[in-house]
């Protein structure tokens, strides 16, 4: 139907989001310590910054299986991101994420509050080395490994993740469309194979615009380096409204959305 989806088709869409979605996928993943100081200033105070500090960065490539069924289009995605604790909960909070796809875009942004945004991601190895970038309108995000020689992960080795969002939509006129809800999601990997990274051999380096500032996060030290292949499944755990009082906006625009309305005094700074 022209423009207006059919009630199965409306359907399908309602069960796919209520269902642990399914992907098969590789990834060259770090994780570092950065400082409390800038954790704290980025992070809603909703979350509590474990000690030390620490994030996560990786480039990735999923197949999704809707019903078994593999769709046509790889997602390809690199993200940056900050360990937190919501009460009481070891999780992660996203701080960018580029994604090469409109639909992965759309769907993340609208359903999960995740702040994806348009970007280019590639990946490469050869087995021995693995290299990966993600970039957006001058700001990239590169990531590079030597690792140990290929081996099939024991089976049953798996890892469980989770991750937090905070969704609230900008309204028709300014301001919050809704109050501020924390999403909560779960994934867990069942490694194909795993290899780990030479930390002497690894680098990761950001380099960032006012817009996507990943040069302002302060790399401690890199902590740890992977390549791997996956079977995952990630499933909504819970939505949790947050306080009513508190102004979350200033970390959601953050994330989600180019200063636009800066750009005239950006260009009369530039010109002057």
């Amino acid at each position: 139907m022209s423009y207006v989806r059919t009630s199965k088709e409306v359907t399908a869409y309602d069960e796919y989001y209520s269902k642990p979605i399914e992907a098969d996928g590789q990834a060259i993943t770090v994780t570092f310590t950065t400082t409390y100081d800038f954790a704290r200033s980025v992070v809603p105070p909703c979350f509590e910054i474990p000690s030390p500090p620490t994030g996560s960065a990786f480039i990735c490539t999923n197949s999704e299986r809707i019903r078994g069924i593999y769709i046509d289009e790889d997602e390809q995605a690199a993200a940056i991101s900050l360990d937190v604790l919501f009460q009481g909960k070891p999780g992660s909070y996203s701080l960018s994420v580029f994604v090469n796809r409109d639909m992965s875009m759309a769907t993340g942004r609208e359903s999960w509050g995740m702040p994806k945004k348009l970007g280019e991601i590639f990946m490469m190895g050869n087995g021995k080395k693995i290299f990966g970038v993600g970039r957006r309108r001058g700001a990239e995000m590169r990531i590079e490994t030597a690792t140990s020689p290929p081996s099939p992960a024991r089976p049953g080795t798996r890892s469980t993740g989770v991750f937090y969002e905070i969704k609230t939509g900008l309204g028709g006129g300014g301001g919050p469309q809704h109050p501020a809800i924390l999403v909560e999601f779960e994934t867990t990997q069942v490694f194909t194979h795993l290899q780990d990274g030479d930390l002497k051999e690894t680098q990761l380096t950001l380099s960032g615009t006012p817009d996507d500032p990943l040069d302002t996060i302060p790399i401690q030290k890199l902590d740890s380096a992977s390549y791997s292949g996956y079977e995952s499944s990630t499933r909504l755990v819970r939505e949790v409204e947050l306080d009513r009082d508190f102004d979350f906006r200033p970390y959601v625009y953050g994330k989600f959305y180019d200063h636009w309305p800066g750009t005239c005094e950006r260009k009369k700074e530039s010109s002057s």
